[in-house]
């Protein structure tokens, strides 16, 4: 119960967040935990098969937590809707590094995360508007999950793209700068 309250208490955030850019409460984050708990939570009695992947000195971020929450979420939850039941989510973690000046980060040390579903893909007449606010191509969407991911990710100073082609699934990654700082868990 009080998971589920928590993560209500982080949707409403969500809107919040979108709206006026909220404020970052930013803490050392263990992304292999949070990554795999919001995860298994979306897609809990989905019939959807959830693989993980993660380097084995996967570094940490210093992020809000709330909101990274948000943003798996919001992609699992686009993983789950596209598939409709049957699929399976890969998601991989690795450490990268970006040292080029064509890049559209700033050379320095990331994590990346990967989510690969194999839905039906995304129309390449879609790709273009898939992170605008309020476009959705779902009867019960609001156009928010991923307008919200992008804008989250961005004041985090990192970085999300999608590439997809239709009948092979799509694949989501997000860059989050990587904290070189511990990550103590928090036990209450």
């Amino acid at each position: 119960i009080e998971k589920a309250a928590k993560r209500g208490r982080g949707l409403s955030r969500q809107l919040l967040d979108f709206s006026k850019g909220g404020a970052l409460m930013r803490g050392v984050v263990s992304l292999e935990k949070l990554v795999t708990e919001n995860v298994k939570f979306i897609m809990t009695g989905s019939g959807i098969d959830a693989l993980f992947q993660f380097d084995k000195s996967l570094l940490n971020v210093n992020a809000d937590e709330s909101q990274i929450s948000q943003v798996i979420q919001n992609i699992a939850m686009n993983a789950k809707q596209a598939m409709d039941g049957a699929g399976k989510l890969t998601v991989i973690c690795r450490n990268t590094s970006v040292a080029g000046p064509f890049s559209v980060l700033k050379p320095g040390r990331y994590i990346k995360i990967e989510f690969r579903d194999t839905g039906p893909g995304i129309p390449e007449n879609h790709m273009k508007n898939i992170f605008d606010p309020y476009y959705t191509t779902k009867k019960e969407g609001t156009g928010l999950g991923l307008a919200t991911a992008f804008s989250i990710i961005k004041n985090h100073g990192g970085h999300i793209e999608v590439r997809s082609k239709p009948g092979n699934g799509a694949s989501f990654t997000v860059y989050l700068p990587a904290s070189e700082k511990v990550f103590i868990e928090n036990k209450n």
